[in-house]
Formats: C-alpha cells, structure tokens, sequence
C-alpha cells in the first residue's frame, strides 16, 4: 500500500514538474517577443497626446508624446516611419535684415528639404531688405512660413548668461526650447542642407559626434521627446558662463560617451566638423553626397591670404574657384560674373 502511494505520489510530481517546465518555456517566449518588440521599436506607446483626439483623424507621432525607452537609434522605427516632423527652425534675434549667407542657407533648406513648415524664431517685429525679398518672393515659400515671436533668451534656471556671449549662449538655449516644443530640424544661421533628410525622420534624434568629441549642435534632428533634448537642456543647471562650447556641445557630448544609442550619429555627413578647406579651398566632387555642412563663416577669416573677404557678399562669390561657388548656385540664380586677373566684373 505504502509503495503504491510513493509510486502514485512519483507520478504526481513528475506530471506537475513537466507541466510547470512548459509553463516556463512559454514564458520565455512571451518575454522574449515582447522584448524583441520593444526594441525593434514596432509601437511607441504615448503616454499622452497633446492633441485632442478626434474621431477619423490620425494623430503623426511627432505630435504626441512619446516614451522612447528601449528605442533603437540604429534602425529607427521598425516599418520607416516618420517620427521627427518635417519641420525646419531657424533662429533670428535683433537684425530685422538677412545677410547674402543667411538667405542662401535659408533657401537651401528651403528647396531641399521642402518642410511642411519653416518656422523663423524672433525678437523682431517685421523683416525687409533685399534678401528678405528674395525668400518671400520664391514660389512657395510664404505658404510654409512660419514666423514665431521670441524673446533671446538672457537666463538659464535663473543663471544670467554670460553677456559678452549673449547672442551666442542665447541662441544655444533657444534652439532647446524650440526643439523640446516642436521638434523637427534645427538649422544655424550659416549651416546649409544640401540634400533632403526625409530618411533620418525615423530616429528620435540625429546629431553629428564622434566619441571623446564635443557634440556639433549646428544642425540637429530630434522628436520633441528625445531623451537627449531634456539632459542636455538640463545639463544647463551647472551653466558655465566663462566656457564657450561646454553647455553646447561638450555636456552633451559626455552623455553621450556613456549613452550612444540615445541618438542616432552621422560624425561626418551633417558636415559640422570642420570641414572648410573642401567648401573653400578647393572644388570638391562629393559635397552632395553629404546632408549638410557648417559653413563656419565667422572662420572664413582664416583664409584671407587668399582674399577671402569677411562677410561674404554676393559680388564676392564668383572671384572663386570652389566648392562654396556651386553651392550657391545651386539653390540661388547669381548674376553671371567673368574673372580677369582674380577680379570679378559683370558681363555685357
């Protein structure tokens, strides 16, 4: 009797073991797709729209809110998806003019990325100006104008910026409020996108940085939720007034030496390391293979040995043989200039 028991009791523990070893390899399996689904990205769950929900219509991610935890940078959305709006922000305090470099930076974002919005940040009540009168009057362009007022920031978390850097550290806080607002395609002043960047949509951010670098901020793409925006607009919490670069690019560029996958990186097709001797000193067959470059004309000065004036004006364009030269025009109808003896002159 006693042994049938210990023999019924065997059987009992050996049916229930093996059906807890099944009940754990389906669980494994559960948690693995599930993990598979989270990081290959196939939904990004929002934890809240901004925009009211109404019936038939279909809110783009870009304007929800996202949580991007386990987000795969390398791929970007599973299916392609667009998650960064096409939308392009430029920054413009205190000069109600454009200057010839600005307006063809504006232009080529313009005709290249033909956003569904290009938004102009400002302090200023109205623009004029030739130049101005040039971008309102390409077909096109005032129906995706979007003119926003702004004041230039002066403090960060209650930290005065520095003023002899006013514009500059302005500028570099203003581009994060903008972005953690809307999202999109922040471009600087003189930064000029020479192809359409529909493909990098996908990513929650996009920035260029090589490892042990600073971050470039010249030109970044990003969702309004990318994780990077809010640390390093936190990063602002210990401003360094006496530093240039730092809460810019260098506080960035250490987060992102313990956490790359939190963008998606491109160190060299957005073209913001410096890149001048291609753009300057020489006629570069592959500049369109790039997304962008930084045209760093502040820096022009370096090469006045060759005459290089400082700023670049329209009448200066065509005294040179060079990459800058087919850039322009290839977003801009310049007036046809003849060379004679490193001397420019119209033709008859």
């Amino acid at each position: 009797m006693t042994r049938k028991v210990l023999l019924f009791g065997a059987r009992s523990l050996a049916i229930v073991s093996v059906v807890i070893i099944v009940q754990l390899g389906l669980l494994s399996v559960f948690l693995e797709k599930t993990y598979e689904c989270v990081s290959s990205n196939r939904t990004l769950a929002p934890l809240r729209s901004g925009t009211e929900e109404r019936p038939g219509r279909n809110i783009p991610d870009w304007e929800k809110t996202l949580d991007f935890t386990g987000f795969n940078n390398e791929t970007g959305t599973a299916d392609g998806h667009y998650i960064i709006p096409n939308y392009v922000h430029f920054l413009k305090f205190q000069y109600a003019t454009f200057n010839f470099i600005h307006m063809i930076c504006v232009l080529a974002a313009f005709k290249h990325q033909r956003p569904e919005k290009l938004f102009i940040h400002t302090d200023v009540p109205e623009f004029y100006g030739k130049y101005w009168e040039v971008l309102i009057n390409t077909p096109g362009f005032k129906e995706v104008l979007v003119i926003k007022k702004m004041d230039l920031p002066k403090e960060v978390f209650g930290q005065p910026l520095n003023p002899a850097w006013a514009g500059f550290h302005g500028g570099d806080v203003a581009r994060l409020i903008v972005m953690r607002k809307y999202g999109g395609i922040y471009v600087d002043n003189d930064s000029y996108l020479i192809r359409n960047m529909d493909d990098l949509r996908r990513y929650e951010m996009v920035v260029a940085y090589r490892p042990g670098k600073p971050m470039m901020n010249q030109v970044v793409l990003a969702h309004k939720d990318a994780r990077l925006l809010k640390e390093w607009q936190d990063g602002y919490k210990d401003y360094r007034p006496g530093d240039w670069y730092y809460n810019a690019g260098q506080q960035p560029g250490r987060v992102l030496r313990e956490r790359p996958y939190l963008v998606h990186s491109l160190p060299d097709l957005l073209g913001t390391y410096d890149i001048r001797r291609l753009i300057y000193l020489r006629r570069w067959r592959d500049w369109k293979t790039y997304y962008s470059c930084h045209l760093m004309v502040r820096w022009v000065r370096k090469y006045r040995h060759i005459g290089y004036p400082n700023p670049i004006e329209e009448k200066d364009v065509l005294k040179y043989d060079n990459t800058f030269v087919d850039m322009i025009q290839d977003v801009y109808d310049i007036k046809r200039l003849k060379r004679k003896k490193g001397l420019a002159y119209r033709e008859n």
